[in-house]
This record gives structure tokens, sequence and C-alpha cells, in this order.
């Protein structure tokens, strides 16, 4: 059994979200976002390109899926589901 905690994925995009949400609050305070160094910046770059890598890993995977469907329709159905 795997140590990864358990948290349901519509739980996990809600607290994504909240972060992110606080995170533009507390940059439009005075001075924060100089407050808070290229060291921030930086932390905030690389959590980015994580984030763009998964939602392209999403993105691939539905690709993926419905292509598989669209083969597995006969000629006539492709038509009408395009």
């Amino acid at each position: 059994m795997s140590n990864v905690p358990q948290i349901s994925l519509p739980a996990l995009h809600l607290q994504l979200r909240q972060i992110i949400d606080h995170l533009e609050l507390l940059a439009d305070t005075p001075q924060a976002l100089q407050d808070w160094g290229p060291e921030v910046g930086e932390a905030l770059e690389d959590e980015a390109e994580r984030l763009a890598d998964l939602s392209a890993r999403v993105a691939m995977a539905c690709r993926k899926d419905s292509t598989i469907i669209e083969m597995s329709l006969s000629p006539s159905k492709q038509v009408i589901s395009r």
C-alpha cells in the first residue's frame, strides 16, 4: 500500500486554487513582491513548470483516450461524433 495520503482530486484542486488566490492577495500588498525576493520568484517559477508539465500529461492522456474512442467507432459514427 502506498504511503501517499489519499486526498480527493476535487479537494486538491480547491486547495491549489486557494493557495494561488492567497498568493495573489499577498502580492497585491505594497512592497510585497520586492520583499519576497528572487528566491520566492524562482520557487514559483519551478512550481509553475511542474504544474505545466502535469497539465500537459493530463491533456495527453485525454487525447489518447479520445483517439482510442474515435478509432473504435465505426466510420458512420465517427462522422456523427465530429
